[in-house]
């Protein structure tokens, strides 16, 4: 796996949906997922704005985890998201996991003490 794979799939994104974000041709994502070409430092600018933008949300989000942290099925169907500047498909999805794992390591150190 390249890292640009990796970077698409901690952002949540699907090859598809990492083209469509990125106004990129399928082709060429299946070419920097593969490692025969390697994608230009503007997307990897692209990548890192769309990360930071899911870090944000789901810090954003700890809250409203919070409410549902002991609702094992809610919890498993989470979501994240801005209705302001919404999300690229499955973005939304690694803004709830990371919530989610936020919240979670929250009530531990807090349960620690």
């Amino acid at each position: 796996m390249t890292t640009f794979s990796r970077a698409i799939s901690i952002c949540g994104l699907s090859k598809e949906a990492a083209a469509e974000y990125l106004g990129a041709q399928e082709e060429d994502i299946n070419r920097w997922c593969s490692g025969r070409r390697s994608p230009p430092m503007a997307v990897w600018v692209m990548l890192s704005r769309l990360f930071k933008r899911i870090d944000c949300v789901a810090k954003s989000s700890v809250g409203q985890v919070e409410l549902v942290l002991n609702d094992e099925q809610e919890l498993n169907l989470f979501t994240a998201d801005c209705s302001v500047d919404p999300l690229p498909l499955g973005a939304e999805v690694s803004a709830g996991a990371i919530a989610i794992l936020i919240a979670v390591a929250e009530r531990a150190n807090s349960s620690a003490v």
